[in-house]
């Protein structure tokens, strides 16, 4: 690992434990779950309404280290399905229209910014 790197990776963590927050990430093909530091990034809010049910969605990016992306010793890709937990909230990993559940926050794919929605109904 390069000097570059090693200072990317160190700022990455720093910048993860100052605005980030505990969260339990699972793997649905593996059911895995992976304790990590993730950074709620954006948050769009949809509301649909068929029948008698209202459907209200908040759709929101979490920004996490790739490294902490590791499952039986190998690093993953956010797919959809898997879920990300805080506190008693779960946040379905998901895509916006055609787009992947995830995408890179940075050029060498350090950090990845994984797509959720969170769901509610009434």
């Amino acid at each position: 690992m390069s000097r570059a790197d090693t200072l990317m990776s160190r700022h990455t963590a720093i910048r993860n434990r100052m605005w980030g927050q505990s969260v339990t990430y699972t793997r649905q093909s593996s059911g895995a779950t992976i304790d990590l530091t993730a950074r709620k990034a954006g948050v769009r809010t949809v509301d649909q309404s068929g029948g008698d049910i209202l459907v209200h969605s908040e759709w929101f990016d979490w920004v996490v280290a790739a490294a902490d992306l590791v499952d039986d010793g190998s690093t993953f890709e956010p797919s959809e399905r898997d879920t990300i937990t805080v506190d008693s909230m779960t946040y379905q990993v998901g895509c916006y229209g055609d787009d992947k559940p995830w995408s890179p926050a940075d050029s060498e794919k350090r950090e990845l910014v994984v797509h959720t929605k969170l769901w509610s109904e009434s």
